[in-house]
């Protein structure tokens, strides 16, 4: 259907409207809306050129006006492809996701081969996770443009996403053929030619591993074997593969490689190689390579296993993987979650004095970690003490007091805390202060002294115990954040964003530069302070930040969807969408979400009348009124502001000289002494 008359421009005309599509592209916002405008004055009806002026407004942040015109264009030209893309241009800006797809559609109804705005599209429904929809969309531009290696790469990703396995490994199998062929390259340049020849062939082999044909996928791998760049990824894909197919003895050799490689402290290698020792079913397998931290099937599995099964996964550490690295504090510590009774005391003995020796703080940490039922560490008091071995760690503690009298102090400060013996673990640590000297040693006691008075319930005391820590060592970040989190915890809000605000670059109001921080911990810790004080809207607000800051989070995926497909991280690429599939379970997410409702319902139940909010009803007011009314509320407000910042100032000033007394007292009392 061919357009209308007024729809038409003149040559003039139509190259003005070349030059406002190009302002746009280069963002000369200022100067294309300039051109539009002279378009405008003699085609005041045309669509197009209504619908760009609308899409230069909306990045001028002149929505409404925006908005407005792109409806006049689409009123005028509805059968204009432009008119219906800019608007999901608009949408897509303002993240109306499902409604940009619907325009993108109608756009291509009527300019069905139209590269960009098929491109777009594709863009946006992986970002929905419209798999299929995706699948096709990729399939069309891989049609109209087979010459381009980015178009055969995202509709392979398209079909591996979508469980089209056996199409994806085709796809990948004809692109490769036609790169051999001379027909296409590998890569935008030639020195990255290995690298996505590598990571191109270690993607096919990730997609024939998950389509369940893992006999197919060692194949694969043995054959490319030349090809890969990244060996230690080689040799872990090829472990994994042997313990699916139940070939334990190679599987075994396998992740020996990679230990010999330096990864002795990797667990998930440690996880592959104990589940070849222990010849683990695929299903348990796959179960035990999920887990993260430092677990593994001994540790895990340890009341299933027999003893003899037990032994024989601690012999290969003590044996076999001791000739392999016998500095690795990995083969050491492993077998330990496997050991009981005087096997146990035996072996951690050698393992508790040489970390008493250098002084390690995290010593308690990692020994009540064996105090565990089915691989999960107690927390429960009576629980942790009726553990055969809490007794094991707790006399062991005692008998090398020696070795350094210290740390062996603070190792029982810990076994107190986990037992619940609070005013123990204080009297303890008061002794472990008083025998340090360095200042780093010292910020360490007292922070686990204000561990131990928090846990107590004296938080006042806790604020003062770590803020002492942070005063040894101001330019350690984690103790300042220890120091923030202690302060709101006790109610002292502006002192805790006078403290995080050392670390920040506003030095007026650090709030802004945590929320451009995406700092999720601290806007939720001001968030509960808030909400218990009873400031229902300061919490609501910090709430919602943070539920800002995920929404972010997902929207950032835009940045990868080209980016990682051009430059071939395609194994990254697969698993940071599957990372963000799950964002929303993120305990701080929940945590936000949690309160906000909290707030939420509060408002619905306790709605705030016009004289809580300070504010005169309007309603009944005449237009005149209202505004001399809002004038005198904003003139009202500001004086209350202004008196506040006095009374602060005030208040740091006398605060400032009581502080420079006691210093000059403490100065004078010394020269006395």
């Amino acid at each position: 259907m061919p357009p209308k008359a007024d729809q038409v421009l003149p040559k003039r005309e139509a190259g003005l409207f070349k030059d406002v599509m190009r302002l746009y592209e280069t963002k000369s916002y200022k100067k294309g809306l300039k051109a539009a405008d002279q378009i405008l004055k003699k085609n005041p009806s045309h669509g197009e050129t209504l619908a760009m002026r609308g899409l230069i407004l909306r990045y001028m942040d002149r929505k409404d006006e925006a908005v407005e015109n792109i409806k006049k264009g689409l009123m005028h030209n509805m059968m204009s492809h432009v008119c219906w893309h800019v608007y999901g241009l608009v949408h897509r800006a303002d993240r109306n996701y499902m409604e940009a797809i619907k325009c993108y559609k109608q756009a291509l109804r009527i300019d069905k081969d139209n590269m960009q705005i098929l491109r777009d599209l594709s863009l946006l429904q992986i970002q929905t996770r419209d798999l299929s929809g995706f699948s096709s969309t990729r399939n069309q531009i891989m049609e109209l443009g087979p010459g381009l290696r980015f178009n055969w790469i995202a509709y392979a990703i398209s079909c591996h996403l979508n469980g089209n396995f056996d199409t994806a490994v085709s796809v990948i199998d004809s692109f490769i053929a036609q790169v051999d062929a001379d027909a296409m390259k590998m890569s935008e340049t030639e020195r990255d030619t290995d690298f996505c020849k590598s990571e191109l062939h270690m993607y096919k082999n990730m997609i024939l591993m998950e389509a369940g044909d893992p006999a197919k996928a060692e194949d694969h791998l043995i054959e490319v074997e030349a090809d890969v760049l990244d060996k230690g990824a080689w040799l872990f894909r090829k472990g994994t593969l042997e313990v699916q197919q139940g070939k334990f003895i190679e599987a075994e050799a396998t992740f020996l490689a990679l230990f010999s490689r330096g990864l002795t402290e990797d667990y998930r290698v440690h996880r592959g190689y104990q589940s070849a020792v222990l010849k683990l079913d695929a299903k348990t397998f796959k179960s035990q390579m999920s887990k993260k931290g430092m677990s593994t099937p001994l540790s895990s599995l340890v009341s299933t296993l027999t003893s003899s099964e037990i032994s024989l996964v601690i012999d290969k550490y003590k044996g076999t993987l001791e000739q392999v690295n016998g500095r690795s504090a990995a083969f050491k510590r492993v077998p330990l979650s496997g050991m009981e009774g005087e096997k146990l005391e035996e072996n951690l003995r050698p393992y508790m004095e040489k970390l008493l020796k250098k002084g390690v703080p995290s010593l308690g940490s990692d020994l009540l970690a064996l105090v565990a039922s089915d691989g999960v560490p107690l927390k429960d008091p009576s629980s942790v003490r009726a553990h055969p071995t809490f007794s094991i760690i707790e006399k062991l503690a005692c008998e090398l007091k020696p070795v350094n009298p210290m740390w062996a102090t603070f190792l029982e400060v810990q076994l107190k805390e986990i037992c619940g013996l609070y005013e123990e673990g204080l009297t303890l640590i008061e002794v472990c202060i008083g025998q340090v000297t360095d200042d780093k040693e010292k910020g360490d006691l007292l922070e686990r002294k204000a561990r131990l008075l928090k846990l107590s319930g004296d938080i006042d005391a806790a604020v003062a115990a770590v803020d002492s820590a942070r005063e040894l060592d101001k330019a350690d970040r984690y103790i300042n954040n220890k120091t923030t989190k202690y302060l709101l915890r006790a109610g002292k809000e502006d002192q805790a964003e006078a403290t995080i605000g050392l670390f920040t670059r506003h030095e007026a109001n650090p709030t802004h530069n945590l929320f451009e921080m995406q700092c999720s911990w601290y806007e939720l810790e001001y968030g509960r302070a808030m909400h218990e004080r009873g400031d229902v809207g300061r919490a609501l607000k910090k709430y919602v930040s943070v539920e800002k800051h995920f929404e972010d989070f997902s929207e950032d995926q835009f940045d990868f969807h080209n980016y990682c497909v051009r430059r071939m991280t395609l194994q990254a690429y697969v698993d940071i969408l599957r990372l963000e599939d799950h964002i929303w379970d993120h305990k701080f997410y929940i945590k936000a979400a949690c309160g906000a409702i909290e707030c939420y319902l509060h408002l619905a139940d306790n709605p705030p009348s016009a004289e809580d909010l300070g504010e005169p009803d309007y309603s009944k007011m005449t237009a005149a009124e209202k505004k001399k009314a809002k004038a005198a509320a904003r003139k009202k407000k500001k004086k209350q502001e202004e008196k506040e910042a006095a009374e602060k100032a005030a208040k740091e000033e006398e605060e400032k000289k009581k502080a420079e007394e006691k210093a000059k007292k403490e100065k004078k009392d010394g020269e006395d002494d």
